[in-house]
C-alpha cells in the first residue's frame, strides 16, 4: 500500500517538476517564472512525501516500565505501564509476567497475566494502560515478560534497582532464521545494576491474587 502511494506521489512530483521547468521556457515572463518556482517547490515536497512512504518504518513493539513519576501505590505495590513504540497498533495483546525474585524466594504469586484488545501509539504520557504488581523488595526487582499479539511475539527482561530501571526487548523470529532480534534497550539515566538482582529485603506478605490486575 505504501509503495503504491509513493509511486503516485513520485509521478505527480515529476509532472509538477516538468511543468515548473517547461512553463518559464515556453512563456517567458515574470508570472510564469514565479509559477515555475512554485511548481518546482511543490514537486520537491511531493518527492519528500514519497521518500517518507518508502522509508522502512521504525519497529513497532511494546514494553513494560515503572510508571513515572509516582510509581509506588498504597500497600507496597508498584505501578507499571505498557509503553508503545512505533506507528502501528497491536491487537489481542497477551502479557505474561514472571517475577524472578518471587520465584527464587518461593513467595507466590510467581506470575500473572494481562490482556489488552488493542495497544496503540500514545503521543503524551498518561495514555498508557497501567497495572499493579507487588514485588518482594521495591529496591530489587527482576522480571521476564512474554508478550504475544496478533502480529508480533516479544520477550522482555526488566530490572529495577533503587527506583531506576533497565529493560531489554527482543522479538521472537520464527521461520528459516529462528531466534531473537534485539528491538530496544531502555534505561533510566544513572541506572546501576545490582550485584544480585533479587537482593533480599525485609519480608513482605505475598499477595492473594495470582494475576496482575489493571488499575483503574
Amino acid at each position: 500500500m505504501g509503495e503504491r502511494q509513493a509511486l503516485g506521489w513520485i509521478i505527480l512530483g515529476l509532472a509538477f517538476g516538468l511543468a515548473g521547468t517547461g512553463l518559464p521556457m515556453i512563456l517567458a515572463n515574470e508570472f510564469t517564472v514565479w509559477a515555475g518556482r512554485i511548481l518546482l517547490l511543490t514537486a520537491a515536497i511531493l518527492f519528500i512525501v514519497a521518500f517518507r512512504l518508502l522509508r522502512p518504518d521504525r519497529a513497532t513493539y511494546v514494553f513494560v516500565r515503572p510508571h513515572p513519576p509516582v510509581p509506588i501505590a498504597p500497600g507496597g505495590s508498584r505501578r507499571y505501564i505498557i509503553r508503545h513504540v512505533g506507528k502501528r497498533s497491536l491487537f489481542n495483546v497477551h502479557v505474561t509476567i514472571i517475577d524472578r525474585c518471587r520465584s527464587v524466594a518461593q513467595q507466590p504469586p510467581y506470575q500473572g497475566t494481562l490482556f489488552f484488545p488493542e495497544l496503540h501509539p500514545v503521543v503524551t504520557w498518561g495514555g498508557e494502560p497501567p497495572f499493579l504488581w507487588k514485588p518482594l523488595d521495591l529496591d530489587y526487582e527482576s522480571y521476564l515478560f512474554m508478550i504475544e499479539s496478533r502480529d508480533i511475539s516479544l520477550t522482555q527482561e526488566l530490572w529495577v534497582h533503587k527506583g531506576k530501571f533497565r529493560a531489554v526487548v527482543d522479538q521472537m523470529v520464527r521461520g528459516k532464521n529462528t531466534g531473537l532480534k534485539r528491538l530496544g534497550i531502555i534505561r533510566n539515566p544513572g541506572y546501576e545494576p545490582a550485584s544480585d538482582p533479587c537482593s533480599p529485603g525485609p519480608p513482605t506478605s505475598p499477595t492473594t491474587s495470582s494475576s496482575a490486575a489493571p488499575s483503574s
